[in-house]
């Protein structure tokens, strides 16, 4: 909830409503997490987030952090800012 009151996303109250109910919907609990071979991040600090990503499967990692952002094109996972992928979700 903190997350998407950031001013940075700016979602509005509608959006941040349908983010939140779809994540929910679709949300899994992980156990525990092996070492997935992830692509060389700038910031050590953003290595959980990758490895979380990669260890979970998941479609997408939205960021907005320019770190993570910057392995994109070097990640087998989707990392799409929060206007790219609102703007291919509004297609």
């Amino acid at each position: 909830m903190r997350v998407l009151a950031y001013p940075k996303l700016r979602l509005n109250e509608d959006e941040t409503k349908n983010v939140l109910a779809h994540y929910i919907e679709h949300a899994e609990a992980v156990g525990k997490v092996g070492a997935p071979r992830i692509p060389q991040c700038r910031d050590p600090d953003d290595r959980i987030f990758l490895r979380l990503a990669y260890g979970a499967r998941v479609e997408a990692l939205v960021t907005g952090d320019k770190d993570l952002l910057a392995v994109a094109g070097k990640s087998r996972i989707p990392i799409p800012a929060p206007d790219a992928l609102k703007t291919e979700l509004q297609m």
